[in-house]
């Protein structure tokens, strides 16, 4: 019965119970507070809906609650919460534009849904951009002006409402939580203590001799557990209710499914998948299987952008192959993000293992290092690919320096290679590169510090790794070439320098991103973080400066941290980073470089780890832990004074409690082993540490925290059958056509994965002349309204033009654009100048007007500037070529004058399209020029006519032509293959040919006698 009747096992299960307890005796259901505010919509329109409340300081927005409108036919109920307290007045946004929505059952409810104020409709007074406000029975319908931007409605509140729960509701709410952690811990804490130590012994000495499947299975273990909805439940983390429109405006966005709930991502970035990364691997899967080409060119975008040059294709990648070979299916995406994942977990337990040879340590590190607020602030961008891989960049330097042979030398360059190698094509530039820079400064520095080893056996370690760099530069010369290239030639909206950095008193937030989340009204994610239980293991090492000295690798890994967090937190001045070559381009150096600070900062917590269990019987380890409680204190200090006290969210004041029980818990526990070998209570500790501090960055399908964690939403099939698609697919037969929907329809990305071109895209690396050309002629929409580039090229933020396409129309139909898709309307919206083809699961429309892709034309306009051509295309009907003055010098030798009024355009036939290439015949009745409306590169294409080489030159400012000789039949054909093409794949085979001429030599210096 000691075993299980024991007073520091007790204490520290009901530490850890009160720990698990306080965020639900804090908070209400669904995460919001104990009481809300609730209300049955319907709306015609997309939108936004705002509540305002005054508790005493007005209205503002940090005091209001904002849920997403969705266009339903069924009322849909909205939760915004209020705070506690005394609430004195309401105001409710109903939308934030225009739109008819009704309004019924709105209260103010309890924790448990008894209803604490209702009000009827008469309780709602107009209050400014209202056209009409109608009582209906008991619901009320309010339209707002047609330009409204900001619509309101005044709440008639009467009295003051006092919104307080009592003691006995936060017992009641938290007592359940409580049983079940405390039981579970003293049963778990029991058995343990009851086994014998000659079993414990033989459970540490197995995991000792099988350390590589200990921490892959424990890994395994807690990638199970943080990604159990997507693993077991058929969610998704590329699900379309993650937060983005695919074909329709309006979820479910796809067919197939009928599930109409949205993740609240919290203000993660969710568009850099969804609008063009996601649909990378099914171009590829396309160029390779079908066409039998390299994926160098995506002509489903913006007229044609580069794809391999983008930089963050992830061409190459092993893991890519996951979405590649399963054409882009969200399974297979899934996969990868599951197995990337555990990748990670696994790569940092095996560096810590490496680094301090105590498997202990290197468990505890596979099992915490995934649950960090890192994964919620990136829920399901690349970025992550590139974090999760770079731990094995370290792995490789590690291997590298406890190598004894050749062959040992040359598996830990392989893993060095391979580490690299995924982080270079995981999906980024910012990131990747950055942690390439510095986890490999890193292993410099402790490689060089090595003092086991001679001065000569360091520097043949350091060489050697630095020629396995050179090689991978000269293998991986296709990926980073021509995207140096592209960027030279393209345009980025990292062209102009700008330095993002956080202020250094805004540390805390690295901890644990509640304090990020505390500093935005709606409690959003600001910048990545890790958790209080591995930044407390990563202070450790601090404390114990002898075993650091001894470790020499905590000295190397403070430095990159040291480096990383001055950038990151303003300590660096941003005037000096803007003229920093490289770094001046990042922008967001603040994520950028917290992105190496988890990595490092986890591997410095198994450090810690390792110290503090070494240091476990040391005189002063209760002072060690007393001055690790001081140096949290400080930043945390600083905090509260910034932001002028810990007023906040009940559940931050919840949770910034438990984890201060949490860590207490911890520190009871160990002392306990401490004193008595108490097995049982020190692994309880340090797993409900663990939890404590991490169970917020697991993945659910649904608990009463829903605000604070990640929801991943259902999985579906992207390829889904639709009409719509499918009428437009079947025209492709005839001749190639690009398409858009109007309003948030066939979003920018999703036609690349049904296989339709489109002028829209969100691609880093654009063609410049093209964004010239369409915001000339008034399509905004390029720019998703982006008030900076479009106030730069005088396009007017905000403005899409749809309501009145005779604005765009005329651009549009240069660019070939001749389908437009639109939610469903009965009867159909007449659109001037589209032609209405029929109503499938949305509306269709064709453009009678619309330009061929490819025609011959006899002459071609001289024009000044994009603004002349663009006056041009709206004063003339038809298709015609105009080239600017300024190009003219540069027309290929022998073309004769072709400036002037084209009396003859006809239109090209017979197309045949590929990932690469454009063929078509032309029918000439003359000598002049043949025009192609697909993006012009400089020397990045080869033309040809009829199978000869032929120059070809710039037409209608971002497109090409090439010159037609005399009247006649004629094939031509454009092949994009980038300039620096030829050299990179030299480079590339030079490359593969030195790494296998290398690695022989090593086998070979293995198998030789010494």
């Amino acid at each position: 019965m000691r075993a299980w009747l024991n007073i520091p096992l007790l204490l520290t299960a009901t530490l850890l119970a009160i720990a698990a307890a306080l965020p639900t005796a804090t908070t209400a259901l669904l995460g919001n507070d104990f009481f809300r505010f609730e209300v049955d919509v319907i709306s015609d329109h997309q939108g936004r809906a705002q509540l305002f409340y005054d508790t005493g300081s007005g209205y503002s927005e940090a005091n209001s609650s904002i849920q997403e409108l969705i266009v339903s036919p069924r009322p849909t109920r909205l939760r915004f919460r209020l705070p506690r307290g005394v609430v004195r007045a309401l105001r409710f946004d109903p939308i934030d534009g225009r739109g008819v929505v009704t309004l019924s059952r709105a209260r103010i409810v309890g924790r448990q849904g008894g209803i604490v104020r209702a009000f009827t409709p008469t309780d709602f007074a107009p209050g400014q951009q209202i056209a009409a406000l109608s009582i209906q029975g008991h619901s009320i319908q309010v339209t707002t002006l047609s330009d409204a931007n900001d619509p309101i409605l005044d709440l008639k509140l009467g009295a003051p409402v006092a919104l307080e729960p009592g003691l006995s509701e936060r017992i009641s709410a938290g007592a359940p939580i409580a049983a079940a952690v405390f039981l579970t811990c003293w049963l778990v804490g029991g058995l343990l203590n009851s086994l014998s130590q000659d079993r414990a012994r033989n459970l540490r000495a197995a995991f000792a001799r099988h350390p590589l499947a200990a921490l892959s299975l424990v890994s395994a273990v807690a990638i199970g557990i943080q990604c159990h909805p997507v693993i077991f439940f058929g969610k998704s983390f590329v699900s379309p209710n993650n937060g983005s429109p695919f074909l329709y405006a309006s979820f479910p966005s796809l067919p197939g499914y009928t599930d109409s709930d949205v993740e609240d991502t919290k203000g993660s970035d969710v568009a850099a998948l969804f609008h063009a990364s996601l649909y990378y691997p099914s171009l590829q899967h396309q160029a390779l299987f079908r066409d039998h080409e390299l994926p160098l060119w995506n002509r489903y975008s913006m007229c044609g952008l580069p794809l391999l040059g983008q930089g963050q294709s992830m061409f190459g990648s092993v893991l890519n192959l996951f979405p590649l070979l399963g054409n882009g299916s969200s399974g297979w995406w899934d996969a990868r993000y599951v197995v990337n994942r555990w990748l990670y977990a696994f790569g940092l337990g095996v560096a810590v293992w490496l680094l301090t040879r105590n498997i202990g340590a290197g468990l505890i590190i596979a099992a915490s290092g995934p649950f960090i607020g890192y994964f919620g602030f990136r829920l399901n961008h690349m970025a992550q690919f590139s974090v999760e891989c770079s731990p094995w960049i370290i792995v490789g330097w590690l291997l590298l320096r406890k190598s004894t042979d050749s062959l040992e030398r040359l598996g830990a360059l392989a893993v060095l290679f391979l580490g690299n190698w995924e982080v270079l094509n995981s999906g980024t530039v910012k990131e990747a590169y950055m942690l390439i820079a510095t986890l490999n400064l890193a292993g410099v520095l402790f490689l060089a510090a090595d003092d086991s080893a001679s001065w000569r056996e360091r520097l043949k370690r350091i060489v050697s790794a630095t020629l396995t760099g050179v090689l991978l530069l000269l293998v991986a010369a296709p990926v980073w070439l021509i995207f140096v290239d592209a960027l030279r030639t393209g345009a980025s909206h990292y062209d102009r320098p700008m330095v993002w950095q956080a202020p250094a008193w805004q540390f805390a937030g690295f901890f644990d991103d509640i304090f990020y989340a505390r500093l935005h009204p709606q409690e959003w994610h600001i910048l990545p973080s890790i958790n209080v239980f591995l930044a407390a293991a990563a202070g450790w090492t601090l404390l114990d400066p002898k075993r650091a000295w001894e470790q020499k690798a905590t000295i190397a890994f403070w430095t990159i941290g040291l480096v990383a967090f001055s950038l990151a937190f303003s300590i660096v001045p941003a005037r000096w980073i803007a003229r920093t070559p490289v770094l001046a381009s990042v922008y967001h150096v603040h994520n950028t470089f917290s992105c190496v600070l988890v990595v490092v900062t986890t591997i410095l917590a198994g450090l810690g780890i390792d110290s503090a269990w070494r240091a476990l019987n040391s005189r002063g380890w209760h002072f060690r832990c007393a001055l690790l409680v001081t140096a949290f204190v400080v930043p945390f200090g600083v905090y509260r004074h910034t932001i002028q006290g810990w007023a906040g969210s009940s559940f931050f004041n919840g949770y910034a409690s438990s984890l201060v029980v949490g860590v207490i818990a911890l520190y009871l526990g160990l002392s306990a082993y401490r004193r008595s070998r108490n097995v049982g209570v020190a692994i309880v500790a340090v797993v409900g540490a663990i939890a404590v501090t991490g169970w917020r960055f697991s993945q659910y399908t649904h608990i009463r925290f829903d605000d604070y964690v990640v929801n991943p939403r259902v999985r579906v099939d992207f390829r889904a059958p639709s009409p719509v698609v499918s009428m437009m697919q079947h025209s492709l037969a005839s001749q190639p056509f690009r398409t858009g929907g109007i309003g948030l329809n066939l979003f920018c990305g999703f036609n690349e994965m049904v296989g339709l071109e489109s002028i829209y895209g969100v691609d880093p690396i654009r063609n410049f002349r093209y964004d010239e050309l369409a915001v000339a002629g008034g399509v905004n929409k390029l720019l998703w309204g982006n008030p900076d580039t479009l106030k730069e090229m005088g396009g007017e933020p905000g403005q899409w033009h749809e309501d009145n396409l005779s604005v765009i129309l005329p651009m549009q139909n240069l660019l070939n654009m001749r389908f437009y898709v639109a939610t469903h309307q009965d009867p159909p919206a007449t659109l001037v100048g589209l032609k209405y083809l029929g109503s499938y699961d949305l509306d269709l429309y064709e453009s009678t007007g619309v330009w061929p892709r490819a025609f011959f034309a006899d002459r071609a306009i001289p024009y000044d500037t994009v603004r002349d051509l663009a006056r041009h295309v709206r004063e003339r009907s038809g298709p015609f070529a105009a080239i600017q003055r300024s190009e003219i010098a540069d027309l290929p030798a022998g073309l004769p004058d072709i400036r002037g009024e084209a009396k003859c355009i006809v239109p090209a036939g017979e197309y045949q399209l590929t990932n690469n290439t454009t063929a078509f015949r032309l029918d000439a009745p003359a000598a002049g020029i043949a025009v192609l409306s697909e993006n012009y590169a400089p020397e990045d294409f080869r033309a040809y006519l009829d199978g000869q080489r032929v120059p070809y030159f710039r037409i209608n400012h971002a497109f090409k032509a090439v010159a037609i000789p005399h009247a006649g039949r004629f094939e031509v054909r454009f092949e994009y293959w980038p300039r620096r093409m030829n050299l990179a794949l030299a480079l590339c085979g030079f490359g593969i040919v030195g790494s296998a001429f290398a690695a022989l030599l090593m086998v070979r210096r293995r198998d030789s006698p010494t």
